[in-house]
């Protein structure tokens, strides 16, 4: 539920916001390296936002509990994930803008 990677400028530092963020962030990440993990997802910022570091992807999803009421929709195609947009059709590959 914490994110891993910062979405928000100083995030993991910030009286603010360090509390969305894992503690242990880095001791996670090197971990997730060592399996081939490329993907974390996150919520707690209630945004919509994909930040990666050293291919290392993190992403944050939005709130059904506040309005505007959103959510994602991923697949697994090829060995590739991807972000689908149901309401436009359109498909994003994880990593396009």
């Amino acid at each position: 539920h914490h994110s891993i990677i910062d979405h928000v400028p100083g995030e993991s530092v910030s009286d603010l916001f360090s509390w969305f963020h894992v503690r242990n962030a880095e001791v996670l990440k090197v971990i997730l390296h060592r399996h081939g993990v490329r993907v974390s997802v996150s919520g707690h910022l209630h945004i919509h936002d994909v930040k990666e570091e050293a291919g290392l992807h993190n992403i944050v999803t939005a709130s059904m509990a506040q309005y505007p009421h959103a959510y994602r929709i991923f697949e697994l195609r090829d060995g590739e994930l991807v972000e689908v947009d149901g309401s436009a059709g359109t498909v994003r590959r994880l990593g396009e803008g």
